[in-house]
């Protein structure tokens, strides 16, 4: 059965020719130029493109925290994890994940079990199960997510949180980042559920939109949305034809557009300015399992695109927000915009389908 998470993209095409294009940045915001030791440095110089509510004067990051994938007892060998601080308030506020290819992906966490274990001074780790939903553990095996996981067999090692490397944004940064588009749409959040131990994180992204922008429907849930389907007889494993039949079904046969191949920035950044958010089913390569995410908005600079999304698998509240941070290192302003936004989201990199 395929599970999903919400992803939406949208961009204007029609600015491009009015905008000016620009030089190669400065050597400091390439990614390809650091090491795994220098991930501070890179995310010190591309920090300023998520919106993080603190004064950056008071924020650290946290030494390196392994990423792990229980369910198969290994870590993810090709992220980095950082945790974000806010001295001042002593809180743990954000997480960073950097992967090899130099996608970022920013959570807010201080209503999440990471800013309670952090002000509790307990050491913890992190990762997934099996269905992609997020796991923390302490001490003692002793799990803080709402997922059932035996550690009995598993290894893996817990650290406190300390706040060890001052953020520092290079002169440079500020002066060379153009902001050429910008939009983010609220939406109420919707959490995943399982039902007879499936996922069900689409069910979850369909409700979100349809809650905000199908005309009569208010209050749906995942649950609420599962039984549709059961009782129009479509299905319930969150397939493509599922999915569409439902949305147009929802949405009164307004017009739903799919697309089956990765969208650009400027088509995702023109579908949010119509106020349509973006359903996107993700895949991993040679794993049948799925999510969904919804795509509310997105940031294109001259040094990155910054996607931002309602993941259903996170948190219900109102900083379950992610952000996937995508370079446009060395492009012109207009090439920017045309370039596909390469998905790579929690390991996530096969764009299945999106509806708007």
């Amino acid at each position: 059965m395929n599970v999903f998470k919400f992803f939406s993209l949208a961009i204007v095409v029609g600015v491009i020719t009015s905008l000016t294009s620009v030089g190669a940045l400065a050597d400091s915001v390439e990614y390809t130029d650091f090491v795994a030791d220098n991930n501070i440095d890179y995310i010190n110089s591309v920090i300023s493109n998520f919106e993080i509510d603190a004064d950056m004067d008071n924020l650290y990051l946290t030494d390196e925290f392994d990423k792990y994938q229980f369910n198969i007892n290994s870590t993810v060998d090709n992220c980095s994890t950082y945790f974000l601080i806010d001295d001042e308030d002593d809180q743990m506020i954000g997480q960073f994940e950097v992967y090899d290819n130099g996608h970022i992906i920013y959570s807010d966490v201080r209503e999440m079990p990471f800013n309670r274990l952090y002000m509790s001074n307990k050491p913890f780790a992190y990762g997934y199960d099996e269905y992609g939903s997020l796991v923390i553990v302490s001490e003692n095996d002793e799990e803080y997510t709402d997922t059932l996981f035996d550690f009995s067999d598993t290894d893996y090692t817990v650290k406190l949180a300390e706040p060890t490397y001052r953020v520092v944004i290079p002169n440079n940064v500020n002066a060379v980042t153009t902001t050429i588009a910008n939009i983010n749409l609220s939406v109420d959040h919707v959490h995943n559920v399982t039902i007879g131990g499936e996922g069900k994180c689409w069910a979850a992204c369909v409700a979100m939109k349809a809650n905000r922008e199908a005309n009569g429907y208010s209050g749906l849930t995942a649950t609420s949305v599962n039984q549709m389907c059961i009782t129009y007889g479509i299905g319930n494993s969150g397939n493509a034809s599922s999915v569409g039949y439902l949305l147009n079904h929802l949405f009164n046969n307004q017009t739903i557009t799919q697309v089956n191949s990765p969208m650009t920035a400027g088509d995702i950044y023109n579908a949010l300015c119509a106020s349509k958010t973006i359903y996107l089913a993700m895949f991993k390569p040679n794993v049948e399992v799925g999510h969904a995410v919804l795509i509310k908005g997105i940031t294109v600079t001259n040094i990155g695109t910054t996607v931002r999304f309602e993941d259903p698998n996170y948190y219900p509240s109102s900083t379950s927000t992610r952000y996937d941070y995508n370079s446009n290192y060395g492009l012109t302003i207009p090439e920017c915009m045309y370039k596909v936004f390469n998905l790579d989201y929690d390991d996530y990199t096969i764009w299945g389908h999106a509806f708007y």
